[in-house]
């Protein structure tokens, strides 16, 4: 089988590097983003030495792309962000001390992790930063977003309610793997990455829904933000709509100051987070999984501060560089054995650590950690401004505005889960990110009825916002 699909790939080259030509460059990352979350590894895949999917078969596609539209053309270098020297100084960082880490047999190895969580990600970065944006390439990537999220939604409501006859792809409700059946887990077969991309979804909507120009477009937004948000409860996970709330208040705050006074927002805000702790105890003892009850929910909740003192005990003895990354179960094993504690730590010996910030500086150090904070809070710096910027298009702003509420639902959930290692969820954050620095750094080519117009956003809005 694996012989065939070579000599069926060699075959089309000559078609495909035509067509390569042609193609442009950011739709085939938009394609490569819904491709690994609908029809990903867990759809399909074989293995050619590295399992090969969907959506790595598209990454090919949008290298190549990339490659072959610049192979005859002068290639024009965008001026060099901090961030990007900061997210290259993390990946590399990652890399180096995933080199020497030793991870348990059976494990995924610490530099095959990397090559998944780290370099697809960085490859996705670097192709939006090299890759002149325009406006059709945002108003697809807003499109796209909205539609995945409304079919990750659907999904979960069919999941939820039994009507597993109507949900694609079948393995999303097969019953042998039962962990977090019941719940809105979706095509990744988790809730929280499912709760996370939806998240964005919702945040591309109401960007949408602000913007649209027609009574038509409103409606359809509208209904497409209810079905977001109803997905978004149906996963069944506290973070995911806390996560939800903050992409709410962050759309709020860069468009609602109009109408509404920000001490009015920030109120409303304040409500809400008032309204959700005071309904904590019945948070914590929701039953959500059918294979769980809801002690054991309860349980998966107290046991996070056990994997808090284990991460401290292990950051400790290795403040600096970590304990290598990609081998946090291996270097765990003689803390687990710690017995000075009150808590009994050997009962977190089958978890992985369950927050980001915790899994880095165990694995990183305080180098890793430090790499990726400085990077978060310029990326978001630099898209709050984007977002705000009145002397930029509509398009350019909702960007921005999507990739804060990104990463606020990307962090939000990282507060309870090592969202680093759920898949497709670094593509997301690392290829938005790419675009909205591109976006500051880089003129916009804006285009009418179809065609491009060479028509800069403005040397003089580019200089007006502070890179990151």
């Amino acid at each position: 089988m694996e012989l065939i699909l070579i000599l069926f790939a060699v075959s089309l080259c000559p078609w495909g590097i035509q067509m390569l030509a042609r193609a442009r460059t950011i739709p085939v990352g938009i394609a490569v983003l819904c491709a690994g979350v609908v029809i990903g590894p867990l759809f399909y895949s074989v293995s050619l030495g590295i399992q090969m999917s969907v959506d790595r078969v598209l990454l090919l596609v949008m290298l190549s792309t990339w490659a072959v539209r610049h192979w005859s053309t002068v290639f024009s270098v965008p001026r060099i962000a901090r961030v990007d020297l900061l997210i290259a100084g993390l990946s590399g960082w990652l890399l180096l001390s995933a080199l020497p880490t030793v991870a348990p047999s059976g494990v995924e190895t610490p530099v095959s992790r990397w090559l998944t969580f780290i370099a697809i990600p960085l490859s996705m970065y670097g192709i939006a930063r090299l890759t002149p944006l325009t406006l059709r390439d945002c108003q697809l990537l807003f499109g796209a977003l909205v539609a995945l999220g409304c079919y990750l939604a659907g999904t979960g409501i069919l999941e939820v309610t039994g009507m597993h006859g109507l949900v694609f792809p079948r393995y999303i409700v097969d019953p042998t793997n039962w962990e977090f059946l019941g719940r809105a887990r979706g095509p990744l077969l988790n809730p929280t990455g499912n709760g996370t991309i939806l998240s964005i979804g919702l945040s591309a909507s109401l960007v949408s829904l602000v913007n649209a120009r027609s009574k038509s477009e409103r409606i359809v937004f509208a209904l497409a933000t209810a079905l977001i948000g109803i997905g978004i409860l149906a996963t069944l996970t506290r973070s995911v709509w806390i996560g939800g709330m903050l992409v709410g208040l962050i759309v709020a705050l860069t468009y609602g100051r109009r109408y509404v006074p920000t001490l009015g927002l920030c109120a409303f805000g304040a409500l809400a987070l008032f309204v959700t702790v005071g309904s904590l105890d019945g948070l914590v003892a929701l039953k959500r999984d059918q294979h769980l009850s809801s002690a054991d929910s309860e349980k998966s909740l107290r046991l996070r501060p056990v994997l808090a003192i284990v991460a401290f005990e292990m950051f400790k003895d290795n403040p600096l560089v970590g304990h290598g990354f990609g081998g946090y179960l291996q270097s765990a094993l003689p803390y687990f054995q710690d017995r000075s504690h009150e808590a009994a730590l050997d009962s977190v010996r089958p978890y992985m650590q369950h927050n980001i910030i915790l899994s880095l500086l165990v694995d990183s150090g305080i180098v890793g950690v430090s790499f990726f904070v400085c990077w978060l809070v310029l990326s978001v710096r630099t898209a709050w401004k984007l977002g705000n910027s009145p002397q930029q298009p509509p398009e350019i702003r909702a960007l921005g505005t999507i990739m804060n509420g990104a990463f606020a639902a990307y962090m939000m959930n990282g507060m309870f889960h090592d969202v680093s290692v759920i898949p497709m969820l670094n593509n997301f954050i690392f290829f938005l990110a790419g675009l909205t620095i591109t976006a500051t750094t880089r003129p916009i080519n804006v285009e009418a009825a179809g065609e491009p117009i060479q028509r800069l956003c403005t040397a003089e809005s580019l200089r007006a916002l502070p890179i990151g």
